[in-house]
């Protein structure tokens, strides 16, 4: 049975939750050895480039996508790949997913209304004040 309680969500691995230890991998591509392996991670000690992973796999991603969003309220731009790169792969999850995890997606609406309100600052005050200095 899958706990609800986020600390011992954190504290297990996606094979824990999934009652699912997959077979070695057959086709070794580095990205299908580090999923493997991340599998095997507590879900607390993955980095935020685990989770871009991770997520455009389409792996673990009920409990994935929590931790992810976790890293985007904190800072939406996070990216170890580069700048904003787990917030495009956030957005790029399947829509049936954010249907059936709609607190999810009330948090990364939150997350992308505050995005918007940043783009909308920049483009109506701070980019014109900017060029006024030029």
């Amino acid at each position: 049975m899958i706990t609800s309680n986020p600390l011992i969500i954190k504290d297990s691995t996606l094979e824990d939750l999934e009652n699912n230890a997959w077979h070695e991998p057959t086709f070794t591509s580095n990205a299908v050895i580090s999923c493997h392996n991340l599998r095997k991670i507590p879900l607390k000690n993955l980095t935020i480039d685990n989770l871009r992973l991770l997520i455009t796999q389409k792996i673990g991603l009920p409990y994935i996508v929590s931790i992810a969003i976790d890293f985007l309220e904190d800072n939406p731009w996070c990216g170890e790949l580069y700048r904003g790169d787990l917030l495009l792969a956030v957005l790029q999850v399947d829509k049936d997913f954010w249907r059936e995890n709609q607190a999810l997606y009330h948090r990364l609406s939150e997350i992308m209304c505050i995005i918007e309100n940043d783009m909308e600052l920049a483009e109506k005050q701070l980019l014109p004040n900017w060029k006024l200095l030029l």
